[in-house]
């Protein structure tokens, strides 16, 4: 497709999902995010490669997935929400750990 930006495989979880599923989304988020640079590490890219932030509306899990992934070298990085029932309440206070 030649884009500007990549961005890195996350699993975004659906509205509703408890702590554990959210917990274990935010890890494989988190791998996928690591493996995707050992695919193509920085500056190796042909394109921009941005890491995603996972975590639902926990905030421990949006604080270590945004400490977890803003440590890798991506070119950028985007905060990832939930399915889009439920992005409107992340918008207002959910995503405050981001």
């Amino acid at each position: 497709l030649n884009s500007d930006i990549m961005m890195v495989l996350d699993e975004c979880v659906p509205y509703g999902a408890d702590y554990s599923y959210t917990d274990s989304s935010a890890a494989r988020t988190t791998r996928w995010a690591r493996r995707s640079l050992d695919y193509y590490p920085a500056g190796t890219a042909p394109n921009l490669i941005f890491g995603i932030t996972q975590g639902g509306f926990f905030k421990d899990l949006r604080k270590r997935s945004v400490e977890e992934i803003c440590a890798m070298d991506f070119d950028g990085f985007s905060n990832g929400g939930s399915s889009s029932e439920g992005q409107a309440a992340l918008s207002y206070g959910g995503g405050d750990a981001a």
